[in-house]
């Protein structure tokens, strides 16, 4: 599969990795879309981050394999990701409360 990294300092490289086998409850989407944000221009420039870094997290796209544990999608579904890993533990209380991208673990 192809990947957009950060070589160096204001280079970006494109590659071919080798696509990894998904676990059962892991979902493959192949990527038809991707936004590039503020944050991917600054690893872009070294703000932060490290070499190699991949590049895009707001992808979209069509699901071609799911795990077995997975029930509520299927291949062929449209789907998007959602880049935002926020605890969602209910003694949150920006998570409690429906502000989950302004979880403070986030």
């Amino acid at each position: 599969m192809k990947v957009a990294t950060v070589k160096n300092n204001s280079v970006i490289e494109i590659k071919n990795i080798e696509t990894p086998t998904i676990s059962p409850s892991d979902i493959r989407v192949k990527m038809l879309a991707c936004g590039i944000c503020g944050s991917d221009v600054e690893k872009v420039f070294g703000k932060y981050g490290q070499p190699s870094m991949r590049l895009g997290h707001e992808p979209s796209g069509i699901i071609t394999q799911v795990g077995a544990e997975i029930s509520n999608f299927h291949v062929g579904d449209r789907v998007f990701t959602h880049h935002h890993v926020a605890c969602y533990s209910d003694d949150c209380h920006e998570c409690s409360h429906g502000n989950e991208t302004m979880c403070k673990k986030y």
